[in-house]
């Protein structure tokens, strides 16, 4: 009797578990996806991106009519909110009679390993600094959102 309370109760405990999950996970792209859109809108940063990166193109020419793009682009997010979800919860766990501001340390970790990684790719290939800046500014952005949304559903 006491063993199957037990295995019923750490059954629902895990179901529990893995729906939180999924629901911190597809938050966290949601606000990724907004922040993403947001961020290259012509108003923002979009048309600085653009010349910069497509010099002598006005703003919009020669966009491919791409429908995997988006999708392709949540994937990625899926992906990294995965990981952003699970190193959180992981040290949600750790730090429990803590009061260190969890997301956002997973948010700097995130952060910094990312433009670390990122920064030698600008350098070598010659890249400008601001298109740098650009990406960077959105990750940090990006992350942020994604890690707060994951840690309100915790």
């Amino acid at each position: 009797m006491r063993i199957y309370i037990f295995v019923t109760w750490h059954n629902s405990a895990t179901s529990m578990g893995a729906q939180l999950f999924v629901l911190q996970v597809i938050a966290a792209t949601f606000v990724s996806v907004c922040v993403g859109v947001l961020w290259y809108t012509p108003r923002l940063f979009g048309r600085l991106w653009w010349s910069i990166q497509f010099p002598g193109r006005k703003f919009g020419d020669g966009v491919a009519n791409s429908t995997t793009l988006p999708f392709l682009s949540a994937a990625s997010y899926l992906l990294q909110n995965s990981a952003i979800v699970v190193l959180m919860n992981w040290m949600l766990q750790a730090t429990i009679e803590s009061t260190a501001p969890v997301p956002l340390l997973v948010a700097v970790v995130m952060v910094t390993v990312n433009a670390a990684a990122n920064f030698p790719h600008y350098l070598y290939g010659r890249q400008p600094i601001h298109l740098y800046a650009i990406y960077c500014g959105h990750d940090v952005v990006q992350l942020v959102a994604a890690t707060t949304a994951a840690y309100v559903l915790a």
